[in-house]
């Protein structure tokens, strides 16, 4: 015990003097530890991943603390244990020719979702597809109220899906995407195909047609902007990109010379590139040195890292601290890296800059339900507009299908323009506009 608390003395210095914390927040991050290895008896054996997840699940059960709070103690403990007491609690990998009788093995929810998170790291899925997932995969546990994650059915699945479309009336996308959240669960945790679930189960999307802003609607939005979020509204519209992947442009996605951007592995895992405006080249080069600036001041605080698909962070141990990889719109204050632990500059919040563009688009006094995504809906719209071939226009947009792509052909306004009104052919007929 004397020497867990030397520790705790020691991890608290650590970590006012790496600066990964504010010194008066230091003895909060010491308390959350404590709290943990409280809980485990202070038992070096018992800290591993399965341990982490018991205690942040029982703070969650608790109910009486903050999600800040949460997310803060397992900042804290995380840290504790890889960045302090540099102990490896990832997956160990079986020993060779060991066989293990499944027979005789229990998967309770926490090693279920365990195993969900580490094929979904091994697979490169974003954090919060990550979230999303072990979210709905939470959310069927406590409806089936199986004791253990091997002991779900398919009749389950049938009878939570309906329950989604019946009871709580979601979305057919919602559904869905509940859907593959379990399928993912079945594959990779349960190690087992999921049954026929039958046309009741998966909902099928209806059509929907895209919001498209006009070129003087965009352009007013764009006037309610300025800094960051002016700029990468530009690049959403002048390049069609997704909002994950502007936000998730690196220094060395940014081609300036050749007038691309490289984007890496976007939706379905696919890279693409797309041309550049010609009229954002200054701005990117005023972008790029002011990163420069912040790279620099980052290294000198021991800092300067940035977070790495994790193949290639261990091909390039050292890619993580150079220039080409860091982040285009970073955050302005470093933060915990909730994978890995360590601390680094992660890129801009999507829903902090979801609702600076929503704020802009009402003062532009675009009575339109438009959204991040309605600038890559408005570039594909006007290129189709313009004359660009619809193939050329799926290949820019990423698109696997031609038939995704063809629906901008329902929303191009010179298509629809050409079409006369039948009431307008009734001319100046008695009792018409009268």
């Amino acid at each position: 015990m004397d020497t867990y608390c030397a520790k705790l003395m020691e991890y608290e210095k650590y970590l006012v003097s790496n600066r990964l914390v504010q010194k008066d927040k230091a003895k909060y991050y010491v308390n959350w530890a404590d709290k943990f290895l409280h809980g485990i008896n202070y038992r070096d054996e018992a800290i591993n991943q399965n341990s982490i997840v018991s205690f942040i699940n029982s703070m969650e059960r608790e109910n009486r603390y903050a999600d800040w709070q949460i997310r803060q103690a397992e900042n804290a403990v995380r840290m504790y244990i890889i960045n302090f007491q540099k102990i490896d609690i990832r997956p160990k990998a079986p020993i060779a020719n060991e066989t293990v009788d499944k027979k005789d093995t229990v998967l309770s929810w926490e090693g279920a979702l365990l195993k969900v998170k580490d094929s979904m790291r091994l697979r490169h899925y974003s954090y919060h597809t990550e979230k999303t997932y072990v979210d709905w995969i939470e959310r069927f546990r406590d409806y089936s109220g199986r004791e253990n994650a091997d002991l779900v059915t398919d009749e389950d699945v049938r009878n939570f899906m309906t329950y989604l479309a019946v009871k709580q009336h979601v979305a057919a996308s919602t559904q869905n995407q509940g859907f593959n959240a379990i399928l993912f669960f079945f594959r990779y945790a349960l190690e087992r195909q999921m049954g026929e679930m039958g046309s009741n189960v998966r909902a099928r999307r209806p059509l929907r047609l895209p919001v498209v802003f006009s070129t003087a609607e965009v352009a007013r939005i764009i006037s309610h902007l300025e800094g960051t979020p002016a700029l990468m509204v530009k690049l959403m519209y002048g390049c069609g990109l997704r909002l994950n992947e502007c936000m998730r442009l690196r220094v060395n996605s940014i081609d300036l010379e050749r007038g691309l951007v490289h984007i890496r592995a976007a939706k379905g895992d696919k890279d693409r590139m797309v041309p550049l405006p010609v009229s954002l080249k200054d701005e990117l080069e005023k972008q790029l040195e002011r990163l420069k600036e912040l790279h620099k001041k980052d290294v000198s605080q021991g800092y300067g890292q940035v977070h790495m698909p994790e193949a290639l962070d261990r091909k390039y141990p050292n890619a993580s601290s150079e220039f080409g990889w860091q982040w285009m719109f970073p955050m302005t204050k470093p933060s915990v890296d909730p994978r890995s632990g360590r601390v680094m500059r992660h890129h801009v919040l999507d829903r902090r800059f979801q609702r600076i563009v929503g704020e802009a688009i009402e003062k532009a006094g675009v009575n339109k339900h438009g959204t991040c995504h309605s600038f890559r809906h408005s570039y594909a719209t006007h290129l189709l507009e313009d004359g660009t071939d619809i193939k050329v226009i799926q290949e820019l947009l990423g698109h696997k299908s031609l038939e995704t792509t063809m629906i901008y052909t329902h929303v191009a306004q010179k298509k629809i323009a050409v079409v006369e009104s039948p009431l307008d052919r009734l001319g100046s007929c008695d009792g018409v506009g009268k």
